[in-house]
């Protein structure tokens, strides 16, 4: 009999001052030094323990979420991730469409994403529009932005749980489900 014994290494860092830089009211450190912390964690983590790279996902909420955005859009925050996810993000960052800088590194083929969002969050506005940190996208079209920089097709919606959750899902590069959205009719803040 062999026994097979699987591990997750799970770590929780917070942006300095309690936020990630990107909207209006963190000050404390810029976009830039919060991707070099990132990645300056990552590569101590790896250093001390053993670490699959092909299992390494980025997660985040609400302004968590919306860093996570950031680092998916930059060539080095891109980089350090084989997928991303976001709850309830705030995305300061990326604004004004699929072509408004957001510049992934490429190298390892189109970039997983997927994002959960209820529609009645009265904190990051289903809708976008102004949030407490500055101009938000709105959240259907933040997910359609990250299908066409992944040269998405096939758009398939289902509708999960008696039709109050619904999923919108891409296939990139042949791969079924690369880009995610679930959007919850009923679900609100968390704060």
């Amino acid at each position: 009999m062999s026994l097979i014994v699987k591990q997750k290494i799970m770590v929780y860092p917070n942006g300095e001052g309690g936020s990630w830089a990107g909207p209006t009211y963190h000050t404390a450190t810029t976009v830039t030094e919060d991707i070099q912390f990132v990645s300056d964690l990552l590569a101590d983590v790896k250093s001390n323990l053993c670490v699959d790279d092909n299992k390494i996902f980025g997660v985040g909420m609400s302004n968590g979420g919306g860093f996570i955005g950031t680092l998916a859009c930059d060539p080095l925050g891109s980089s350090l991730f084989n997928a991303f996810a976001a709850h309830s993000g705030a995305f300061y960052t990326d604004l004004g469409g699929p072509e408004n800088g957001c510049k992934p590194d490429r190298s390892k083929g189109p970039i997983p994403m997927l994002e959960i969002h209820g529609v009645v969050d009265s904190t990051v506005k289903y809708t976008g529009g102004q949030g407490e940190g500055g101009p938000q996208p709105g959240i259907a079209e933040w997910v359609g932005w990250w299908a066409e920089r992944n040269n998405c097709s096939g758009k398939k919606e289902d509708e999960l749980v008696d039709g109050s959750v619904h999923r919108v899902s891409w296939t990139c590069g042949g791969v079924q489900g690369l880009v995610q959205h679930y959007r919850v009719d009923e679900l609100g803040s968390f704060f």
